[in-house]
Protein backbone atom coordinates (compact mmCIF):
# COMPACT_ATOMS: atom_id res chain seq x y z
CA UNK A 1 0.00 0.00 0.00
CA UNK A 2 1.23 3.41 -0.57
CA UNK A 3 1.25 5.93 2.09
CA UNK A 4 -0.58 8.79 0.00
CA UNK A 5 -3.02 11.67 1.27
CA UNK A 6 -5.86 10.02 -0.52
CA UNK A 7 -4.99 6.47 1.03
CA UNK A 8 -4.92 7.31 4.58
CA UNK A 9 -7.84 9.82 4.03
CA UNK A 10 -9.96 6.89 3.24
CA UNK A 11 -8.01 4.69 5.90
CA UNK A 12 -9.23 7.44 8.18
CA UNK A 13 -13.34 7.48 7.02
CA UNK A 14 -13.43 3.72 7.89
CA UNK A 15 -12.37 4.13 11.08
CA UNK A 16 -8.87 2.59 11.04
CA UNK A 17 -7.31 3.81 14.13
CA UNK A 18 -3.67 2.52 14.07
CA UNK A 19 -1.41 1.15 10.75
CA UNK A 20 1.88 -0.28 11.06
CA UNK A 21 5.00 0.80 8.70
CA UNK A 22 8.36 -0.30 8.33
CA UNK A 23 10.33 2.34 7.65
CA UNK A 24 9.27 6.39 7.70
CA UNK A 25 10.63 7.07 4.34
CA UNK A 26 7.91 5.15 3.33
CA UNK A 27 5.26 8.46 4.90
CA UNK A 28 7.33 10.93 2.61
CA UNK A 29 4.13 12.01 0.90
CA UNK A 30 2.35 12.81 3.88
CA UNK A 31 5.71 15.19 5.34
CA UNK A 32 3.85 18.78 4.00
CA UNK A 33 0.25 18.24 5.26
CA UNK A 34 -1.20 19.88 8.07
CA UNK A 35 -2.83 16.39 9.67
CA UNK A 36 0.82 15.30 9.16
CA UNK A 37 3.50 14.67 12.26
CA UNK A 38 6.26 12.48 12.68
CA UNK A 39 8.96 11.69 15.36
CA UNK A 40 12.02 10.13 13.83
CA UNK A 41 15.36 8.93 16.18
CA UNK A 42 15.81 6.07 18.50
CA UNK A 43 11.89 6.56 19.33
CA UNK A 44 10.01 6.49 16.15
CA UNK A 45 6.48 6.77 15.44
CA UNK A 46 3.90 9.42 13.57
CA UNK A 47 0.20 10.53 13.27
CA UNK A 48 -2.10 11.07 10.42
CA UNK A 49 -5.39 12.79 11.93
CA UNK A 50 -6.52 10.34 14.32
CA UNK A 51 -4.54 7.31 12.86
CA UNK A 52 -1.43 6.27 15.14
CA UNK A 53 1.55 5.02 12.58
CA UNK A 54 3.80 2.44 14.23
CA UNK A 55 7.48 2.46 12.68
CA UNK A 56 8.77 -1.03 13.15
CA UNK A 57 12.35 0.39 12.62
CA UNK A 58 13.66 3.26 14.36
CA UNK A 59 17.58 4.76 13.86
CA UNK A 60 19.58 3.65 17.26
CA UNK A 61 22.80 5.51 16.33
CA UNK A 62 21.02 8.97 16.22
CA UNK A 63 22.00 10.80 19.99
CA UNK A 64 18.82 13.14 19.14
CA UNK A 65 15.14 13.38 17.89
CA UNK A 66 14.06 14.65 15.27
CA UNK A 67 9.65 16.26 15.49
CA UNK A 68 8.99 17.34 11.93
CA UNK A 69 4.68 18.80 11.99
CA UNK A 70 3.16 21.42 9.58
CA UNK A 71 0.69 22.60 12.58
CA UNK A 72 1.07 23.04 16.48
CA UNK A 73 -1.94 21.53 17.11
CA UNK A 74 0.32 18.28 17.49
CA UNK A 75 2.25 19.48 20.15
CA UNK A 76 0.53 17.50 23.03
CA UNK A 77 1.31 14.40 21.13
CA UNK A 78 4.41 14.80 21.06
CA UNK A 79 4.96 15.41 24.50
CA UNK A 80 2.62 13.05 25.81
CA UNK A 81 5.26 10.61 23.11
CA UNK A 82 8.46 11.79 25.16
CA UNK A 83 7.16 11.97 28.43
CA UNK A 84 6.49 7.55 27.31
CA UNK A 85 9.76 7.47 26.42
CA UNK A 86 11.55 9.61 29.38
CA UNK A 87 13.74 6.81 30.24
CA UNK A 88 15.20 6.50 26.35
CA UNK A 89 14.92 10.84 26.30
CA UNK A 90 17.03 11.49 29.08
CA UNK A 91 20.15 10.41 27.55
CA UNK A 92 20.05 11.92 24.50
CA UNK A 93 21.29 15.33 23.77
CA UNK A 94 19.11 17.19 21.78
CA UNK A 95 15.58 17.03 20.52
CA UNK A 96 14.69 18.97 17.36
CA UNK A 97 11.52 20.23 16.68
CA UNK A 98 10.71 21.55 13.25
CA UNK A 99 7.39 23.66 12.51
CA UNK A 100 6.82 24.81 9.10
CA UNK A 101 10.20 26.47 8.68
CA UNK A 102 10.95 27.01 12.34
CA UNK A 103 13.26 25.12 14.33
CA UNK A 104 12.72 24.66 18.33
CA UNK A 105 15.77 23.35 19.84
CA UNK A 106 15.47 21.39 23.23
CA UNK A 107 19.31 20.92 24.69
CA UNK A 108 19.46 18.15 27.03
CA UNK A 109 22.12 17.79 29.80
CA UNK A 110 22.16 15.82 33.11
CA UNK A 111 19.42 13.78 32.01
CA UNK A 112 16.87 16.71 32.13
CA UNK A 113 15.90 19.79 29.64
CA UNK A 114 18.47 22.28 30.33
CA UNK A 115 17.32 25.20 27.58
CA UNK A 116 14.70 25.56 24.91
CA UNK A 117 15.69 27.73 22.05
CA UNK A 118 13.32 29.38 19.98
CA UNK A 119 13.58 31.23 16.35
CA UNK A 120 11.80 34.65 16.04
CA UNK A 121 8.62 34.07 16.61
CA UNK A 122 5.37 36.08 15.44
CA UNK A 123 3.22 35.55 18.13
CA UNK A 124 3.47 34.17 22.05
CA UNK A 125 1.40 31.35 20.97
CA UNK A 126 4.64 29.59 19.61
CA UNK A 127 5.50 29.86 22.89
CA UNK A 128 2.66 29.13 25.13
CA UNK A 129 1.36 26.20 23.29
CA UNK A 130 4.68 24.47 23.96
CA UNK A 131 5.22 25.32 27.80
CA UNK A 132 1.76 24.37 28.15
CA UNK A 133 2.06 21.27 27.03
CA UNK A 134 5.56 20.88 28.87
CA UNK A 135 4.21 21.27 31.86
CA UNK A 136 0.72 19.36 31.10
CA UNK A 137 3.17 16.18 30.37
CA UNK A 138 4.84 17.09 33.51
CA UNK A 139 8.33 17.67 31.54
CA UNK A 140 10.88 19.65 33.13
CA UNK A 141 12.39 22.32 31.64
CA UNK A 142 15.59 24.71 33.24
CA UNK A 143 15.55 27.99 31.10
CA UNK A 144 13.70 29.39 27.48
CA UNK A 145 15.83 31.51 25.22
CA UNK A 146 13.32 33.59 22.86
CA UNK A 147 14.30 35.32 19.81
CA UNK A 148 11.74 38.29 19.19
CA UNK A 149 11.02 41.56 17.50
CA UNK A 150 10.91 44.36 19.96
CA UNK A 151 6.94 45.39 19.36
CA UNK A 152 4.52 44.80 22.08
CA UNK A 153 3.42 41.11 21.17
CA UNK A 154 -0.40 40.69 22.43
CA UNK A 155 -1.01 38.88 25.44
CA UNK A 156 2.56 39.99 26.49
CA UNK A 157 1.71 41.05 30.20
CA UNK A 158 -0.38 38.09 30.54
CA UNK A 159 2.64 35.51 29.84
CA UNK A 160 4.85 37.83 31.84
CA UNK A 161 2.69 36.56 34.56
CA UNK A 162 2.07 33.29 33.76
CA UNK A 163 5.81 32.73 33.90
CA UNK A 164 7.25 34.72 35.88
CA UNK A 165 8.89 31.91 37.86
CA UNK A 166 10.29 30.37 35.07
CA UNK A 167 13.48 31.73 33.46
CA UNK A 168 12.57 33.27 30.30
CA UNK A 169 14.99 35.38 28.17
CA UNK A 170 13.90 37.33 25.65
CA UNK A 171 16.73 38.40 22.81
CA UNK A 172 15.62 41.32 20.08
CA UNK A 173 18.93 41.41 18.17
CA UNK A 174 21.12 42.92 21.42
CA UNK A 175 24.41 41.08 22.62
CA UNK A 176 22.27 41.01 25.89
CA UNK A 177 19.25 38.92 26.90
CA UNK A 178 16.41 40.41 28.70
CA UNK A 179 14.26 38.51 31.66
CA UNK A 180 10.31 38.04 30.46
CA UNK A 181 9.55 40.38 32.94
CA UNK A 182 12.52 43.04 32.06
CA UNK A 183 11.02 43.15 28.52
CA UNK A 184 7.54 43.60 29.25
CA UNK A 185 8.93 46.69 31.46
CA UNK A 186 10.72 48.05 28.53
CA UNK A 187 7.88 47.57 26.06
CA UNK A 188 5.38 49.56 28.64
CA UNK A 189 7.63 52.37 29.12
CA UNK A 190 7.96 52.36 25.04
CA UNK A 191 4.04 52.18 24.54
CA UNK A 192 3.88 55.07 26.68
CA UNK A 193 6.34 57.37 25.90
CA UNK A 194 4.30 56.87 21.98
CA UNK A 195 1.36 57.37 23.77
CA UNK A 196 1.64 61.18 24.52
CA UNK A 197 2.55 62.09 20.90
CA UNK A 198 0.13 63.34 19.38
CA UNK A 199 -1.05 61.83 16.38
CA UNK A 200 -1.35 65.96 14.40
CA UNK A 201 2.12 66.55 15.34
CA UNK A 202 4.38 66.98 12.28
CA UNK A 203 7.66 64.35 12.17
CA UNK A 204 9.89 67.08 13.22
CA UNK A 205 7.41 67.72 16.30
CA UNK A 206 7.29 64.28 17.08
CA UNK A 207 11.49 63.68 17.01
CA UNK A 208 11.66 66.95 19.17
CA UNK A 209 8.81 65.70 21.92
CA UNK A 210 10.91 62.27 21.63
CA UNK A 211 13.89 63.68 22.19
CA UNK A 212 12.53 65.53 25.21
CA UNK A 213 11.12 62.12 26.72
CA UNK A 214 15.26 60.19 25.81
CA UNK A 215 16.90 63.41 27.28
CA UNK A 216 14.80 63.20 30.28
CA UNK A 217 16.46 60.31 31.93
CA UNK A 218 19.79 61.92 33.68
CA UNK A 219 23.49 60.67 32.63
CA UNK A 220 24.34 57.82 34.77
CA UNK A 221 26.68 55.33 34.35
CA UNK A 222 26.14 52.17 36.75
CA UNK A 223 28.55 50.95 38.97
CA UNK A 224 27.81 47.21 38.99
CA UNK A 225 27.25 46.22 35.74
CA UNK A 226 28.02 48.10 32.05
CA UNK A 227 24.96 46.97 30.04
CA UNK A 228 22.82 48.52 33.29
CA UNK A 229 23.57 51.82 31.07
CA UNK A 230 23.52 50.77 27.64
CA UNK A 231 20.61 48.65 26.75
CA UNK A 232 16.90 49.46 26.82
CA UNK A 233 15.76 46.84 29.22
CA UNK A 234 18.18 47.42 31.80
CA UNK A 235 17.85 51.44 31.35
CA UNK A 236 14.14 51.23 32.17
CA UNK A 237 14.87 48.22 35.32
CA UNK A 238 18.17 50.88 36.64
CA UNK A 239 17.71 54.26 35.68
CA UNK A 240 21.41 54.27 34.60
CA UNK A 241 22.07 55.29 30.74
CA UNK A 242 25.02 56.68 28.89
CA UNK A 243 25.43 57.80 25.18
CA UNK A 244 24.67 54.17 23.56
CA UNK A 245 21.53 53.96 25.96
CA UNK A 246 20.45 57.57 24.77
CA UNK A 247 21.28 56.90 20.80
CA UNK A 248 19.19 53.17 21.55
CA UNK A 249 15.84 54.69 22.72
CA UNK A 250 15.66 57.20 20.70
CA UNK A 251 16.75 55.10 17.21
CA UNK A 252 13.64 52.71 18.73
CA UNK A 253 11.36 55.68 19.18
CA UNK A 254 11.65 57.11 16.14
CA UNK A 255 11.86 54.04 14.17
CA UNK A 256 8.09 53.15 15.51
CA UNK A 257 6.84 56.52 14.95
CA UNK A 258 8.11 56.04 11.43
CA UNK A 259 10.89 58.36 11.50
CA UNK A 260 14.08 56.66 9.92
CA UNK A 261 17.11 56.37 12.53
CA UNK A 262 19.94 55.02 13.59
CA UNK A 263 23.09 54.94 16.36
CA UNK A 264 26.02 56.28 14.88
CA UNK A 265 29.49 55.96 16.60
CA UNK A 266 31.81 58.71 17.23
CA UNK A 267 35.55 59.48 18.23
CA UNK A 268 35.87 62.32 20.76
CA UNK A 269 39.64 63.34 20.51
CA UNK A 270 40.83 64.46 23.71
CA UNK A 271 44.87 65.17 23.26
CA UNK A 272 46.49 61.60 22.67
CA UNK A 273 43.26 59.99 24.29
CA UNK A 274 39.99 59.16 22.20
CA UNK A 275 36.84 58.17 23.48
CA UNK A 276 33.72 56.43 21.42
CA UNK A 277 30.39 58.23 21.91
CA UNK A 278 27.05 57.16 20.25
CA UNK A 279 25.13 59.76 18.68
CA UNK A 280 22.23 59.17 16.09
CA UNK A 281 21.83 59.92 12.02
CA UNK A 282 17.89 61.15 11.25
CA UNK A 283 16.49 61.04 8.10
CA UNK A 284 13.28 63.54 8.05
CA UNK A 285 10.81 64.57 5.67
CA UNK A 286 8.31 67.18 7.29
CA UNK A 287 6.04 69.01 4.74
CA UNK A 288 5.16 71.40 7.28
CA UNK A 289 8.36 72.64 7.96
CA UNK A 290 9.43 72.18 4.48
CA UNK A 291 12.60 70.17 6.25
CA UNK A 292 14.08 67.16 4.24
CA UNK A 293 17.57 66.39 5.66
CA UNK A 294 19.73 63.85 7.26
CA UNK A 295 20.06 65.19 10.77
CA UNK A 296 22.43 64.36 14.04
CA UNK A 297 21.29 63.89 17.34
CA UNK A 298 22.86 63.95 20.21
CA UNK A 299 20.11 63.45 23.36
CA UNK A 300 23.28 62.91 25.75
CA UNK A 301 25.14 66.18 25.35
CA UNK A 302 21.38 67.86 25.39
CA UNK A 303 19.90 65.49 28.57
CA UNK A 304 18.67 66.72 31.51
CA UNK A 305 20.81 68.99 33.80
CA UNK A 306 19.85 69.95 37.27
CA UNK A 307 20.45 73.52 38.41
CA UNK A 308 22.03 74.88 35.02
CA UNK A 309 22.25 78.67 35.02
CA UNK A 310 24.40 81.33 33.34
CA UNK A 311 26.70 82.86 36.23
CA UNK A 312 28.46 86.11 35.46
CA UNK A 313 31.68 86.18 37.41
CA UNK A 314 34.07 89.62 36.65
CA UNK A 315 32.00 90.99 33.78
CA UNK A 316 32.63 87.41 32.33
CA UNK A 317 29.70 85.00 31.61
CA UNK A 318 29.60 81.19 32.70
CA UNK A 319 27.93 78.24 31.96
CA UNK A 320 27.61 76.87 35.65
CA UNK A 321 25.18 75.43 38.19
CA UNK A 322 23.32 76.46 41.08
CA UNK A 323 22.77 75.74 44.56
CA UNK A 324 19.51 76.48 46.02
CA UNK A 325 20.63 74.89 48.98
CA UNK A 326 23.57 77.38 49.83
CA UNK A 327 22.21 80.60 49.36
CA UNK A 328 25.86 82.28 50.52
CA UNK A 329 27.97 80.26 47.36
CA UNK A 330 29.65 82.94 45.63
CA UNK A 331 28.21 81.62 42.13
CA UNK A 332 24.48 81.46 43.36
CA UNK A 333 24.62 85.45 44.09
CA UNK A 334 25.85 86.15 40.39
CA UNK A 335 23.62 83.97 38.52
CA UNK A 336 22.35 85.52 35.42
CA UNK A 337 19.66 82.97 34.01
CA UNK A 338 18.28 80.01 35.26
CA UNK A 339 17.61 77.28 33.09
CA UNK A 340 14.26 74.68 32.86
CA UNK A 341 15.91 71.16 33.05
CA UNK A 342 15.35 70.82 29.43
CA UNK A 343 16.01 73.90 28.02
CA UNK A 344 19.18 72.35 25.91
CA UNK A 345 18.70 71.70 22.13
CA UNK A 346 22.13 72.35 20.94
CA UNK A 347 22.66 69.28 19.52
CA UNK A 348 19.36 68.58 17.62
CA UNK A 349 18.75 67.82 14.10
CA UNK A 350 22.54 69.54 13.51
CA UNK A 351 22.68 69.20 9.40
CA UNK A 352 25.20 67.01 8.05
CA UNK A 353 27.64 70.00 6.94
CA UNK A 354 27.72 71.33 10.29
CA UNK A 355 29.68 68.83 11.51
CA UNK A 356 33.09 69.98 11.45
CA UNK A 357 31.55 73.43 13.51
CA UNK A 358 29.84 71.53 15.69
CA UNK A 359 31.57 68.72 16.95
CA UNK A 360 35.36 69.92 16.54
CA UNK A 361 38.62 68.11 16.10
CA UNK A 362 36.33 64.81 15.89
CA UNK A 363 37.12 62.10 13.63
CA UNK A 364 34.58 62.00 10.81
CA UNK A 365 31.88 58.98 11.16
CA UNK A 366 31.57 56.10 8.60
CA UNK A 367 28.49 57.94 6.80
CA UNK A 368 30.44 61.48 7.03
CA UNK A 369 33.28 59.94 5.89
CA UNK A 370 31.79 57.85 3.05
CA UNK A 371 29.85 61.11 1.78
CA UNK A 372 33.08 63.77 2.09
CA UNK A 373 36.01 61.86 1.94
CA UNK A 374 34.84 59.18 -1.27
CA UNK A 375 33.57 59.01 -4.86
CA UNK A 376 29.88 59.26 -3.67
CA UNK A 377 28.74 58.43 -7.47
CA UNK A 378 31.18 54.99 -7.79
CA UNK A 379 30.04 54.14 -3.74
CA UNK A 380 26.60 54.47 -4.90
CA UNK A 381 26.85 52.14 -7.60
CA UNK A 382 29.08 49.83 -5.60
CA UNK A 383 26.11 49.69 -3.23
CA UNK A 384 23.29 49.62 -6.03
CA UNK A 385 25.14 46.32 -7.57
CA UNK A 386 25.09 44.71 -4.08
CA UNK A 387 28.99 45.27 -3.13
CA UNK A 388 28.92 45.32 0.79
CA UNK A 389 32.70 46.36 1.01
CA UNK A 390 32.06 48.99 2.79
CA UNK A 391 29.28 47.29 5.20
CA UNK A 392 28.69 50.22 7.41
CA UNK A 393 28.00 52.73 4.41
CA UNK A 394 26.06 50.18 2.60
CA UNK A 395 23.67 49.27 5.71
CA UNK A 396 22.91 53.33 5.91
CA UNK A 397 22.41 53.99 2.30
CA UNK A 398 19.73 51.16 2.17
CA UNK A 399 17.61 51.92 5.34
CA UNK A 400 17.48 55.55 4.26
CA UNK A 401 16.79 55.59 0.64
CA UNK A 402 14.92 53.09 -2.18
CA UNK A 403 17.31 50.60 -4.06
CA UNK A 404 19.25 52.20 -7.40
CA UNK A 405 19.67 55.36 -5.17
CA UNK A 406 21.19 58.57 -7.52
CA UNK A 407 23.66 60.93 -6.36
CA UNK A 408 21.94 63.35 -6.43
CA UNK A 409 18.93 62.39 -3.63
CA UNK A 410 21.64 61.32 -1.61
CA UNK A 411 23.11 64.95 -1.79
CA UNK A 412 19.60 66.55 -1.22
CA UNK A 413 19.33 65.39 1.94
CA UNK A 414 22.91 65.31 2.91
CA UNK A 415 23.63 69.53 2.20
CA UNK A 416 20.48 70.48 3.98
CA UNK A 417 20.24 73.47 6.05
CA UNK A 418 19.46 73.82 9.62
CA UNK A 419 15.61 74.66 10.58
CA UNK A 420 15.68 77.90 11.10
CA UNK A 421 15.17 79.68 15.03
CA UNK A 422 11.43 80.72 13.94
CA UNK A 423 10.20 77.53 12.74
CA UNK A 424 12.56 75.87 15.89
CA UNK A 425 10.63 78.35 17.98
CA UNK A 426 7.07 77.57 16.51
CA UNK A 427 8.21 73.51 16.57
CA UNK A 428 9.24 74.20 20.63
CA UNK A 429 5.65 75.89 21.44
CA UNK A 430 3.56 73.03 20.12
CA UNK A 431 5.36 70.53 21.79
CA UNK A 432 5.79 71.97 24.96
CA UNK A 433 2.42 72.35 24.63
CA UNK A 434 1.66 68.76 23.82
CA UNK A 435 4.09 68.01 27.21
CA UNK A 436 1.73 70.08 29.34
CA UNK A 437 3.58 72.57 30.12
CA UNK A 438 2.29 76.28 31.27
CA UNK A 439 2.88 78.86 29.31
CA UNK A 440 5.09 80.59 31.98
CA UNK A 441 7.19 77.16 32.46
CA UNK A 442 7.47 77.44 28.63
CA UNK A 443 8.54 80.75 28.24
CA UNK A 444 11.36 80.13 30.38
CA UNK A 445 12.52 77.47 28.10
CA UNK A 446 12.10 79.16 25.33
CA UNK A 447 14.38 81.87 26.78
CA UNK A 448 16.93 79.40 27.70
CA UNK A 449 16.74 77.69 24.07
CA UNK A 450 17.99 81.21 22.91
CA UNK A 451 21.44 80.08 24.17
CA UNK A 452 21.44 76.61 24.42
CA UNK A 453 20.13 75.75 21.05
CA UNK A 454 23.03 76.55 19.23
CA UNK A 455 21.76 79.19 17.66
CA UNK A 456 24.38 82.06 16.68
CA UNK A 457 21.81 85.05 16.46
CA UNK A 458 18.25 86.09 17.52
CA UNK A 459 16.06 86.26 14.53
CA UNK A 460 15.33 89.30 13.17
CA UNK A 461 11.84 88.31 13.13
CA UNK A 462 11.58 88.02 17.03
CA UNK A 463 9.65 90.71 17.78
CA UNK A 464 7.26 89.17 15.33
CA UNK A 465 7.40 85.69 16.90
CA UNK A 466 6.82 87.06 19.89
CA UNK A 467 3.69 88.93 19.20
CA UNK A 468 2.53 85.18 17.23
CA UNK A 469 3.26 83.31 20.51
CA UNK A 470 1.33 85.73 22.90
CA UNK A 471 -1.75 85.39 21.06
CA UNK A 472 -1.53 81.80 20.63
CA UNK A 473 -0.83 82.03 24.27
CA UNK A 474 -3.97 84.65 24.65
CA UNK A 475 -6.32 82.64 22.54
CA UNK A 476 -5.62 79.01 24.74
CA UNK A 477 -6.14 80.96 27.83
CA UNK A 478 -9.94 82.19 26.53
CA UNK A 479 -10.53 79.07 25.25
CA UNK A 480 -9.80 77.54 29.11
CA UNK A 481 -12.00 79.78 30.42
CA UNK A 482 -14.81 78.57 27.55
CA UNK A 483 -14.76 74.61 29.25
Amino acid sequence: MEYNIENMDKLSESGIKEVTVDYYAELNELRDNPDFVIIKGPICHAKYKNIEINIKNNIPNWSFIEVEMNDRKYINYVMSCLKKNEDLVKNLGLIILSIKDKEIRFDIKNKEIDKITFPKIDNLNEVDDILSSLDNNNINYNSVKVKMYNKTYDGLEDMCLKYNSRNILCNYGDPIDATLDDFTSMRSTIDYFKSIIPDDLSPLEKAMLMFDEVKSFSYKESDADLDNSRYIPNIVKTGNIVCAGYAAFLVELMEEEGIKAESMSAEIIDGKAVYGHARVLVKLDDPKYDLHGIFICDPTWDSKKDNLAEVKINDKVYLSRFNDENKNNTENKNVVNKYDVMSDYRFFMIPIDEFDDQFKGENHTNFIKSIKDSNLEEELEKINNGNKDNILFYNTIKHFFEDNVKKEEVEKYVHTKRISYEDFIKCLHIVKQSEGYSTETEKTVREGTKIRANYDSVSSNKEELERMLANEFKNEKENKKKI
